[in-house]
């Protein structure tokens, strides 16, 4: 019974048909990590600058057409 285990461990020891399956796995689950890092970053910092654009914009004074001058 303990041959046939080793016998089998051995076997599946050397058989690699999984493992490029799994390094395709880490691989994709690292760049989908990475580009979820650098998107919440980004977005971030881009709400900021929207806000401080907006502030901008709604602080300047548009004369209107009617005025005379």
């Amino acid at each position: 019974m303990t041959n046939v285990i080793l016998k089998n461990l051995r076997r599946r020891s050397c058989d690699e048909d999984g493992a490029v399956t799994v390094d395709w796995v880490v691989l994709t689950a690292a760049i989908v990590a990475l580009g979820g890092v650098f998107g919440g970053m980004i977005g971030k910092q881009t709400g900021i600058l929207g806000n401080a654009i907006g502030s901008f914009i709604g602080s300047v004074e548009v004369p209107s057409a009617n005025s005379n001058g």
